[in-house]
């Protein structure tokens, strides 16, 4: 019966619980049922037999035994309205608590998405840089040869140049001109003339 109750509370939006008037009228409603099983109940003494003169007391005593349970199904009644109402207070407070975690979660699973991405986004920059630096070195170390082999022309050309003018002032001060040397040719035979 208190399961039909909890169960008759039940909200379809997934909140557990529906508002105080609804759970006192259940109550009064279990009451009733209480009162009604109790008067119902297994305490008809005049029924089941016996007679005689005894008839006055057992309707006494039944009427107390009926009375009696319908003090303690009240009492008991009022106990599961006391628990029910406690059980009321909590399933709200759990379900306060849920919607803050569920909040909660959503929220750090916006941050984790959004850092998965710019982690992604951060990973693809730091190859393009890779690729960039490395194509630097390489064009800087052509630069570097090409600076060496440039260099080396250079003084291959000076080296040149000084030879020439080493040797042209050398055979000034012989007062000997390139022009004034013999060019020796072969003839037809081999010989040299």
């Amino acid at each position: 019966m208190v399961r039909k109750a909890l169960e008759s509370r039940r909200r379809p939006g997934g909140s557990v619980f529906q508002t105080d008037a609804s759970l006192s009228l259940s109550l009064s409603r279990t009451r009733a049922q209480l009162l009604k099983s109790s008067s119902r109940g297994n305490f008809d003494v005049e029924s089941r037999g016996g007679g005689g003169g005894g008839r006055n007391s057992f309707a006494v005593l039944n009427e107390e035994l009926r009375r009696d349970a319908l003090v303690n199904s009240v009492s008991n009644a009022d106990n599961l309205s006391e628990t029910l109402e406690r059980a009321h207070k909590t399933a709200s407070e759990t379900d306060d608590a849920g919607e803050t975690i569920l909040k909660s979660l959503s929220q750090q699973k916006n941050r984790l998405l959004s850092t998965r991405a710019a982690a992604a986004s951060m990973e693809r920059d730091m190859e393009s840089s890779e690729r960039k630096l490395r194509r630097m070195g390489y064009e800087n170390c052509i630069q570097r040869w090409m600076w060496h082999v440039v260099a080396l022309c250079i003084v291959a050309a000076l080296g040149t140049f000084a030879y020439f003018k080493i040797t042209a002032d050398t055979h000034r001060k012989n007062g000997r001109h390139l022009s004034d040397y013999k060019i020796i040719d072969r003839d037809e035979t081999g010989k040299f003339v």
